[in-house]
């Protein structure tokens, strides 16, 4: 009885299921009742393949965040009329005019053949990487605890080095080269950063030359191991994105 009004771990593996009858599916929350009574909900089959029909190949989270904008931006440029481009941006995702084909289908997915993404690093990078992850988990708390009162212009300067740092985080984890020179460069700006927040009067300027000549260190001596070539296990998907 339960299952029926609530949702529970089997119904939630559904909604992120990227399987073909999984797609648009058990939207809830907390009430799978909802899901019932609008026709959107399907109980659980088979194994879920996680994921999204386009799988977006890379670990920088802010690439992940607007890739889903710049694949509709370059669409909408290709479809004809005005119209049709209006109901590009309006209708359910999946829509294409009948000119380009119709409504994109959700490619079946072959368990067996499909491999999630997956950049090759070393173990020693990966250490670097998650010892980054907690100062920037750190110094994200500190920022949403201390933000009142603060001039837009230091809440945008932090934000920027915020997005600068977990975008060399992805950087370092698909070996890319220009991520080397950025996350030297961000190292000691970072403590710059800090100096001129504090009007270089702080305790935490201090804490924060100590990281950067820390984490300096550290960066040259990975720098020595020769990247792994980035390679990618993800399956291409032979089919418009929506």
């Amino acid at each position: 009885a339960i299952e029926f009004i609530m949702n529970t771990p089997s119904h939630h593996r559904v909604h992120h299921g990227r399987n073909p009858e999984y797609i648009d599916k058990n939207h809830a929350g907390v009430f799978i009742v909802w899901d019932r009574m609008f026709g959107t909900f399907t109980p659980e089959k088979e194994r879920p393949v996680y994921g999204i029909t386009t799988p977006i190949n890379t670990w920088n989270p802010i690439w992940a965040n607007v890739k889903h904008y710049a694949q509709k931006a370059r669409t909408w440029r290709q479809i004809k009329g005005w119209g049709n481009k209006m109901r590009f941006l309006f209708n359910k995702p999946g829509w294409m005019p009948a000119s380009m084909g119709g409504p994109v289908t959700v490619p079946n997915v072959n368990r067996k053949a499909y491999h999630k993404f997956n950049a090759h690093t070393t173990v020693a990078i990966n250490w670097y990487v998650l010892a980054q992850y907690l100062c920037i988990l750190a110094g994200t708390a500190l920022y949403l605890f201390t933000h009142e009162g603060m001039p837009m212009g230091h809440k945008v300067l932090i934000t920027l080095f915020i997005m600068w740092a977990v975008m060399n985080v992805g950087g370092l984890f698909e070996n890319l080269a220009w991520v080397w020179r950025a996350e030297a460069l961000r190292l000691p700006l970072t403590v710059a950063l800090v100096g001129y927040l504090t009007q270089w009067q702080s305790m935490g300027l201090v804490a924060t030359g100590l990281y950067a000549v820390a984490f300096g260190a550290w960066l040259f001596v990975l720098r020595q191991y020769k990247p792994v070539k980035q390679q990618s296990n993800a399956v291409a998907m032979n089919h418009t994105p929506s």
